[in-house]
């Protein structure tokens, strides 16, 4: 009998946190509830990660379906895989997904496709997730690298903002019929056309760069 070369798992965030702060563009580690890893058999190495969290804000669970189904809302904020790995990110988000269905329960799901790296969400249409437009381009609080804006200094100098790009937002509904029913009848997002568009790439030695906005006091 064939054994499949890679197999997804449920894993400790600490498995991959190499792969998560050192080659994913952010570069830092985000909120996690739950993590899961892509283990190559053949090379008896972990070569793609992927991590499900809290959103840290309370607007965001509020604003997909409402206040009745905040506490359902998890977001899908880091993937990971190795180039040259032969097993399509869809199916590694489609198997975490399953992990995190039979740990977790019913969950709304809610993913971004980053604008300013070139992404459109490729991999969030071969996986079926909703179109939900883009967010607004707004500034936020400056951070030293590798922190975000909610641990900024409240004595620090804040004339300086860093400008958070527009972003492809999809959401996905996991669980019972029922539930999917529940939330579709909620959606406080109107659903859209996938949006196209040629697909931008970087490699590990990508170094993300803020983008900074100076005013005045």
């Amino acid at each position: 009998m064939k054994t499949e070369r890679y197999v997804v798992c449920q894993c400790s965030y600490h498995e991959i946190q190499g792969l998560i702060e050192t080659k994913h563009y952010l570069k830092r580690r985000p909120q996690v509830t739950d993590s899961f890893a892509l283990y190559d058999r053949e090379t008896r190495h972990i070569v793609g990660a992927l991590t499900i969290g809290k959103p840290a804000s309370n607007s965001l669970c509020v604003g997909v379906c409402g206040a009745e189904a905040k506490q359902y809302v998890y977001e899908l904020n880091r993937l990971y895989v190795e180039d040259g790995v032969d097993f399509p990110e869809s199916k590694f988000i489609s198997a975490s997904i399953s992990l995190f269905q039979q740990t977790f329960g019913n969950a709304i799901l809610v993913s971004y496709a980053d604008t300013d790296m070139g992404h459109i969400g490729a991999i969030y249409q071969a996986s079926n997730w909703l179109y939900t437009g883009k967010t607004p381009s707004r500034t936020d609080k400056f951070v030293p690298e590798g922190k975000h804006s909610r641990h900024y200094d409240k004595d620090q100098d804040n004339s300086v903002r860093v400008v958070r790009s527009s972003k492809h937002r999809y959401v996905m509904f996991v669980g019972t019929k029922g539930f999917k029913k529940w939330c579709m009848a909620r959606l406080q997002y109107k659903v859209a056309d996938y949006p196209k568009g040629d697909l931008s790439y970087y490699d590990e030695a990508f170094k993300y760069k803020k983008k900074l906005v100076f005013r005045e006091a």
